[in-house]
């Protein structure tokens, strides 16, 4: 009484959001290990990077043109002189 039951024949469509995000081919990777070498490589096959804020990210001017790069502050962290930079 009270419960909920749920068929295993049920099919619950996903998002198209979450349908892109399955296509998408994600390859985590730590720099610590890596040489200079293996980093500018990294960096520079990518079509998009996601980092937390961090001197690694020194790394951002080996991507290719157009590539993303998404990072991401601590909350309440906004430093002013990176958009001064950035205009």
């Amino acid at each position: 009484q009270g419960q909920m039951s749920h068929s295993l024949n049920t099919i619950h469509p996903l998002p198209a959001s979450a349908l892109f995000l399955c296509l998408l081919q994600i390859h985590l990777a730590t720099l610590e290990d890596k040489t200079l070498k293996e980093q500018i490589a990294l960096f520079n096959s990518a079509d998009a990077v996601v980092s937390a804020h961090g001197a690694a990210n020194t790394n951002y001017v080996f991507l290719r043109p157009n590539a993303l790069a998404i990072e991401i502050f601590p909350f309440g962290y906004a430093p002013q002189q990176y958009g001064i930079l950035a205009e």
